[in-house]
């Protein structure tokens, strides 16, 4: 998966994957993390997308979130967690931390209702 997004993507030159809990909440229940907050953005869209779930370390799952990060620096991992990339390490992790920040607005947001 990593191998797949750094050939595919000049711009990727470090990965965050991880299994924050806020975005792996979403990612296990099947959601996108929606536009709610104009935050989202540093994802690289107006949401960040659900990548589809694949067996770990396959090629499934490698074609699916290189697909899903087409245009976009981060997506959410059906029944996983989230991965973002970035120009360097830093920008990577920002992104991560924006991302979980924004999950953690959204479940408080969607749990109000």
């Amino acid at each position: 998966m990593h191998m797949g997004v750094y050939t595919s993507r000049a711009d990727a030159q470090a990965i965050v994957h991880c299994h924050a809990r806020r975005a792996t909440i979403l990612a296990c229940a099947g959601r996108e993390l929606p536009s709610m907050h104009y935050m989202v953005a540093v994802g690289g869209g107006a949401s960040i997308p659900l990548a589809p779930c694949g067996t770990f370390g396959s090629d499934e799952q490698a074609r699916g979130v290189v697909d899903t990060l087409d245009g976009r620096r981060a997506c959410l991992m059906a029944n996983h967690g989230l991965i973002a990339l970035g120009s360097d390490l830093s920008t990577a992790l920002a992104i991560t931390d924006e991302i979980e920040q924004q999950a953690a607005v959204y479940r408080g947001h969607a749990r109000d209702r």
